[in-house]
């Protein structure tokens, strides 16, 4: 079940990376301009792919130190 959870976290974070940066990039190329909001908009997603992937990484080594809710 370990492995599993691990790799969905990893899974997730690799699909809010990708998602969060191409989201910023269309948005901006449809206004035309790079804004603040994309930035924010896409920043937000990053942050939420770092959580991920330090979920992953306490989920396969079962440390449980750097998130307290794995």
């Amino acid at each position: 079940m370990r492995i599993i959870v691990g790799v969905s976290a990893a899974i997730w974070s690799t699909v809010h990376l990708i998602v969060g940066y191409n989201a910023a990039v269309i948005a901006s190329s449809v206004v035309g301009h790079a804004s603040l909001i994309f930035a924010i908009y896409s920043e937000c997603f990053g942050f939420n792919a770092a959580l991920y992937l330090f979920a992953s990484y306490e989920i396969f080594t079962n440390t449980r130190k750097l998130l307290l809710p794995f």
